[in-house]
């Protein structure tokens, strides 16, 4: 979508430049993330205003059903690892990898996973921070306006998030 969106504006050599190794970053990071075992069904936005509850406090039923997808359990990790590493809670973005290692340790990651496992991980943490739907209809948005200043500030935004967060693991 981003690169269809590319074809009819110009930038800055240095935006441009920026944006080109966004996208080679993303499909770096795609490549590595892909599992062909997709083994789970994951609700992703699992909170408690999306659980039913019933009057003794069982869970009854989910809602809001459009961020549940397969996926395998690496990718349900890197979920985990990315919303329960923040020490001032799910609605900020400071994250702590004494709380993402200690996600892994809770997990007994180094138990149950293997090396290509260990070896997707960071991939799919920094795809689900730098490569979302926020992420990538800001960046349209961005592009379709000509906004290169605020273009490369997104970019250069996004970048440091994806190093924040590989380096929780």
């Amino acid at each position: 979508m981003i690169r269809r969106e590319l074809d009819s504006i110009k930038f800055t050599a240095r935006t441009d430049e920026l944006l080109q190794n966004y996208i080679y970053l993303v499909e770096y990071h795609i490549e590595i993330a892909k599992s062909e075992s997709l083994e789970f069904i994951v609700q992703s936005d699992l909170n408690n205003l999306n659980i039913l509850w019933d009057s003794i406090g069982e869970i009854i039923g989910i809602v809001d059903f459009e961020s549940i997808t397969y996926t395998d359990r690496v990718e349900g990790l890197a979920w985990l690892i990315k919303w329960y590493s923040r020490p001032q809670g799910i609605g900020s973005h400071e994250m702590s990898p004494a709380l993402g290692k200690a996600v892994l340790r809770g997990y007994e990651a180094k138990e149950i996973l293997n090396q290509s496992d260990f070896s997707r991980l960071p991939s799919l943490l920094w795809l689900s921070g730098c490569l979302n739907w926020n992420f990538t209809a800001q960046t349209i948005n961005l592009i379709k306006n000509n906004e290169d200043l605020l273009l490369k500030e997104h970019l250069t935004k996004y970048l440091k998030r994806g190093e924040k967060l590989v380096s929780l693991i």
